[in-house]
Formats: structure tokens, C-alpha cells, sequence
């Protein structure tokens, strides 16, 4: 059977079309992702493929780094979440430990349901309307309930019933996204799900308009960070399962394409570094919930590392010290080759650069235009600012001339952070078009740039490429070392001791007053994937003292591996030791109805036949067609008292696995 794979990346699109039937790719095609019109980019990328083969296409699979790479530079949609029955005092004080900013964009409300470990405690639904005008400016709402396990999520159905007589906007319950304890780490998740709405809704409504043009009428699959599938309309309400589902195609491709049962597989892309680990043949996966750039999620998925670091971070210096930012920007080349009127502003300011100019070479682009009827959102500055940008893009010094320099940067912060501009200037991607390693734009004016720089940190500009090389190899070198430890101690996984990671960068720096030198050693081989992964693989992997695999679709390994999941649905319940209970045995939870039983093995039974039930549901839902297998586990939780073991519940998880055609 033939399939299209489309990954939309933070900087490139990639497309494939594979025969699952042969397993060999027939056509691939890669162009640059277009974020002002995500249409354009994927329209380029699909009309590389081979025109003869594409109407032979039954099926398209997606991935995208697009939700990864809103969590990693703090952007999204406007969004609101409800807690009902969080503790406030308990929340005040952990919030940031879960990746919360701040509580601004969270109400809390009272409410217990009952047969929790708690005296139960009903909403009073008047404390709802009372702060209904809270979530007048909100693109989409969550709500979270404690113990929803214990009445189906009744109180988050109702509160979503109330806010839905007053906005009309996505608004989702977490119950219907994860069934974990711990309402903070749940209100987490769904914080972040509605907030990559907007995102995920514009990159499938996207895609669905090229596939219209393209008279490609067939079913649209979405990767989930686990690896698995989804069917679109499941995605669009559950964005936040597309967290680093870029990542994973790109581990599942690689993971196709490596050879090795066990390898460290490494995705270069524009914005980020994505690691994931392969042991016996197996991507490892992650047994509470992702963690990504600080947030604390129950979304199930492949142990993947994310880090700011790719071939358009931004080019930073302190004193001669040269480092990359985890911030994204758009390469000096690119931009001056869509906008030539910047390479003319450049040379004009390579006249009169001087060591006291801060980063002279930047400015910025309008990368969404707010329209008119929506400028009224913004300030007197912005609204200039933006005016002035819809006419072409604008350098730094120009920009300061609107209101001076005075917290320019704090400023073009909010603009940057919802998207509507985005900065300009020099990158490791300028670098590789002076060495000649990529050169598809503009060369001179990337030179022009690195000129700039030259002067003002006083470093002869033949040396720059390669210093910043070295400061790339040496960022991708020390996170690998630190996920290495971090796999090695977990019990350092929380937070790496600061000592550490200071430890790692000075021993990867060759100081020749150092009396001692320790070499990091990894067992494992290096899987390159992704764009500039050539460029700078076989170079970290001497440095971990192991060797480099570079597949030859390593460029479009994430559209690759795209087409290799299934839909694979896990449901877990807990049985309750409930000596108290009517009759006094064991406790479950079908549902919205609480059972007690006498025995285990009724309980088991019971809830097993359950769970059967709601994970095949779950699996047509997600897009599972014809026979659906479902397996299940029993765990027993025992205890050893005076020489008897002593049964005090368990857990059962079933697990439902179907094919998509």
C-alpha cells in the first residue's frame, strides 16, 4: 500500500511516498516550511514528488515540530484553565515546578467528588459564574477536576456545559485527555492542549487545502508522541499528543533505516535537537509523561530530549566568546535572498559599524499580519511598528527610531512571542553557505554579516565559521552527555546538579593549563538524521569516542517515519483495597459508577471487561479500522507482613492495536 508522510518542520517541510508492500521509498521531496503560509511550503514540498506515483497515494500521514517548537519558545494561543478542587496553597507553591509562568491563566473553584480520599465536596456552580468574565479573552478553555476517575469527570462536564451557554470556543475536559492523579501535573497538559489548538487547527487545515488541489480525497493520520496514530479530527481536540510527535517519526525512521538494535538517534532541524534512544530494536519510551522545556505533562510518549539548538539558532557573543541561543531566527542569507532591499541596508552599515553596536546585522520580518480590525490589541509603538514592517523589514537601528533603545528588546518581546514578527540574523546556516556546506540563498550577504561581527569582536572573520561549528558541536556533545547521565541516574532526572553540566562544558573545552583531561564515552553508535546532521555528526561522535551512521534518506527520516505507526490505545485502571466498603473487599471505577466487590478476581474481571471496552472505543475513535487486538496486564500490589503476603490491590492495563487501511 502506498502513503504520502508530510513533516512540517520549524524550518523545513519534508514529503515521502513509500510502498509499505516493497518497504521502499519511491519519491522524496524537501523544501523550506513557509510559517506565514504553511500552505505554500507544503504545496512546494509535494510537487517534488514524482507526479506519476502521487495519485497512486491511499493514505497521508503527518508529523510536525510545530506544537514542539511552540512549547520550546513559549508561544501558542490565548488560553484559560479551570481547576476544580486543586489545593491553592499546595498550587501557589508548585506551579513553576510544572512549567506555569505564572497562575494568571488559571481559576481555581472547590469541589470533591465522592468515594475520593477526601469528604466529598460539591461545586457551588455560582462561584463559576462569578468569574465567568475571567475567561472573556481565552482562544480556548480547560478544565481539570480532582479524582475525575471517581464520577467520569461529572463536574468538568458541567463546568464545560456552563462555559459553553457564554463562549464559543474549544473547550476541553482533562479527563478526556489523561487519567492520572496528580491534578497539577493534569492541569498542565491540558493547559498546554488548548493553547497548540490554534497551531495544530492551522497546520491540518493547511495540509487538507494542498491534498484538495492535489485531488488527493484520502484519509489524513496524525503521529503521536508515542509513535502511534491518530485520525485528524482526533488531533484537532487533542493537539497536545503531537508533542514531539516530529521527534518521534524522526526516531521511528531512523529506527527503519538504522541496522543497529541499540543507537542514540539525533535529529538536526532548523529550531531544535530531538535525541531518542533505541535499545533492542526498541524506541525506550518515557513511564510518566513527557517533560518539555520545563512543563510537566501525563502525555505518554518516546523518551525524546528536546533542546534549542539547530542550524537557525541565533549566533550570540560575550566578548570574543561565541554561543548559540535556543532562540530561532531566520538566517541572514534566506532573508536577504526573499528580501534583497536588506543586503543593501547591510552593506550601508558595514561602512559605519563600530565595536559598540549591538548585533547591527539584525532586524526583524512581520510574520503575521494582525489586520486592521485587530490592531486595537496593540499599543501606539507596536502599531507603528507594524506598519512600518508591512512595507519590508526593518533592521534594529530603524526600529529604535520609533521610540529610542529603552527596553527596545522587553518590547519586541510580546510581538515575538505571539508570533507576529520574527528576528533576523546571523546563524550557523549563514556559516555553512561560507563554507560552502549549504549554500542555497544568498552567500554575500551572509559574508557581509559575518563581516560585522568580525569587527566588532575583533576575531578575523575566516575564523568564525569554524568557532561557531565548535560552539554547535560543543552544545549538541554536552546534552548528549547529559541525557547519557541523566538515563544512568535517574534519580538526577528531576534537575541535573548545576556543578555537573558546568563540569561537562569545561571538560569538553581543551585548556592546555588543565593537569588532567576525562574522555565521556558513550557505548552507543550515533544515528544522524535530519538536514545538517552530515555536517556535524561524525565530529561529535569522536568526541563520545564512538561511530556515526548517516542513512541516505536521513533528510526526510521524519516524513519516513511517518508511515510506519499503527493506532495503539493504553487504558489503565487502579483496584482499591476498600475494607470499608459495601461489601468490604475491593473498589472500581466503571466509569461514572463506583462498584464495590468482595473479591479480587471479581474486580479484576469487572474492570477488565471495562477497559476492553473504552480502549477499543478509543481506538476507532483515534481511526482503527477492521480487527482491533487488544491485550491486557495485571500488576498485584502485595506487601510482605509477618511472612504472608498481603494483597492490597492492583492495576489493569489493556492495550488495543489496529491498522489504519
Amino acid at each position: 500500500m502506498i502513503g504520502l508522510g508530510i513533516d512540517t518542520g520549524g524550518t523545513c517541510t519534508d514529503a515521502v511516498i513509500y510502498d509499505s508492500d516493497s518497504e521502499q521509498v519511491l519519491s522524496t521531496g524537501k523544501t523550506l516550511t513557509t510559517k506565514r503560509h504553511l500552505e505554500d511550503g507544503i504545496a512546494n514540498a509535494i510537487k517534488m514528488l514524482d507526479p506519476d506515483i502521487l495519485p497512486k497515494v491511499r493514505f497521508v500521514s503527518l508529523s510536525t515540530t510545530l506544537a514542539t517548537n511552540a512549547c520550546v519558545e513559549g508561544r501558542g494561543g490565548r488560553a484559560k484553565l479551570l481547576l476544580i478542587g486543586a489545593d491553592r496553597k499546595v498550587l501557589q507553591k508548585v506551579y513553576r515546578e510544572y512549567g506555569f509562568d505564572s497562575l494568571n491563566d488559571v481559576l481555581v473553584m472547590d469541589g470533591v467528588p465522592e468515594g475520593g480520599y477526601t469528604d466529598a465536596t460539591p461545586p457551588d456552580w455560582e462561584d463559576l459564574y462569578a468569574m465567568m468574565d475571567a475567561f472573556a479573552d481565552a482562544d480556548a478553555i480547560g478544565i481539570v477536576q480532582l479524582y475525575p476517575q471517581k464520577n467520569g469527570g461529572a463536574f468538568e462536564k458541567k463546568a464545560r456545559e456552563l462555559l459553553q451557554g457564554r463562549y464559543d470556543v474549544p473547550i476541553i475536559c482533562g479527563s478526556e485527555l489523561f487519567s492520572d492523579r496528580n491534578i497539577i501535573r493534569r492541569g498542565a497538559g491540558t493547559y498546554l492542549n488548548v493553547r497548540l489548538i490554534p497551531v495544530i487547527h492551522d497546520f491540518i487545515g493547511a495540509v487538507k487545502h494542498v491534498l484538495a488541489e492535489f485531488n488527493l480525497n484520502v484519509p489524513i493520520y496524525v503521529v503521536r508522541s508515542d509513535g502511534s496514530l491518530m485520525k485528524e479530527s482526533f488531533a484537532l481536540e487533542h493537539p497536545v499528543e503531537t508533542l514531539l510527535c516530529g521527534p518521534a517519526a524522526s526516531a521511528l525512521g531512523g529506527i527503519h533505516m538504522a541496522g543497529d538494535d541499540d543507537a542514540l538517534i539525533i535529529d538536526i532541524g532548523g529550531t531544535t535537537t530531538d535525541v531518542a534512544i533505541i535499545r533492542d530494536g526498541m524506541a525506550v519510551t518515557v513511564d510518566d509523561g513527557i517533560r518539555i522545556n520545563g512543563w510537566k505533562t501525563f502525555v505518554k510518549g518516546m523518551f525524546i530530549d528536546t533542546f534549542g539548538l539547530g542550524g537557525d539558532s541565533a549566533v550570540r557573543y560575550d566578548g570574543q566568546k561565541l554561543s548559540l541561543s535556543p532562540t530561532r531566527q531566520i538566517p541572514i542569507a534566506m532573508v536577504c535572498a526573499e528580501y534583497p532591499q536588506v543586503a543593501e541596508k547591510l552593506r550601508d552599515r558595514a561602512n559605519w559599524v563600530s565595536w559598540f553596536d549591538r548585533y547591527p546585522y539584525e532586524g526583524y520580518v512581520l510574520l503575521h499580519d494582525p489586520g486592521t480590525e485587530s490592531e486595537l490589541q496593540f499599543n501606539e509603538w507596536q502599531r507603528t511598528l507594524i506598519d512600518g514592517l508591512r512595507k519590508g523589514p526593518m533592521m534594529i537601528d530603524e526600529i529604535a527610531e520609533i521610540d529610542g533603545r529603552y527596553q527596545l528588546e522587553q518590547k519586541l518581546a510580546t510581538l515575538e512571542q505571539n508570533e507576529t514578527i520574527l528576528r533576523f540574523g546571523l546563524t550557523p546556516t549563514d556559516m555553512m553557505h561560507l563554507l560552502g556546506d549549504y549554500d542555497a540563498y544568498d552567500t554575500e550577504s551572509s559574508r557581509i554579516a559575518a563581516g560585522m561581527l568580525s569587527q566588532i569582536i575583533q576575531i578575523p572573520v575566516e575564523e568564525l565559521p569554524d568557532r561557531i561549528y565548535d560552539a554547535f558541536v560543543k552544545k549538541l556533545v554536552c546534552n548528549i552527555e547529559r541525557i547519557l547521565i541523566d538515563r544512568r541516574f535517574p534519580e538526577w532526572q528531576e534537575e541535573m546538579p548545576v556543578a555537573i553540566s558546568a563540569f561537562l562544558e569545561k571538560m569538553y573545552e581543551d585548556d592546555p593549563s588543565n593537569m588532567s583531561k576525562i574522555h565521556f564515552e558513550s557505548s552507543l553508535p550515533i544515528i544522524g538524521v535530519g538536514g545538517p546532521s552530515h555536517i556535524f555528526m561524525e565530529r561529535a561522535a569522536a568526541i563520545l569516542h564512538t561511530h556515526a551512521i548517516l542513512p541516505k534518506y536521513a533528510p526526510v527520516a521524519n516524513a519516513l517515519g511517518t508511515l510506519a505507526g499503527k493506532i495503539v490505545v493504553k487504558e489503565s485502571a487502579d483496584i482499591i483495597a476498600s475494607p470499608f466498603g459495601d461489601p468490604p473487599g475491593y473498589r472500581i471505577f466503571l466509569g461514572e459508577e463506583m462498584r464495590d466487590v468482595e473479591t479480587f478476581g471479581e474486580a479484576a474481571s469487572l474492570l477488565t471487561e471495562y477497559l476492553y471496552q473504552a480502549a477499543e472505543e478509543k481506538a476507532r475513535e483515534r481511526g482503527a479500522r477492521g480487527k482491533i487486538t487488544i491485550t491486557h496486564t495485571k500488576r498485584k500490589k502485595e506487601t510482605l507482613v509477618m511472612s504472608s503476603m498481603m494483597l492490597h490491590g492492583g492495576t489493569i492495563t489493556v492495550t488495543a492495536q489496529g491498522n489504519i487501511i
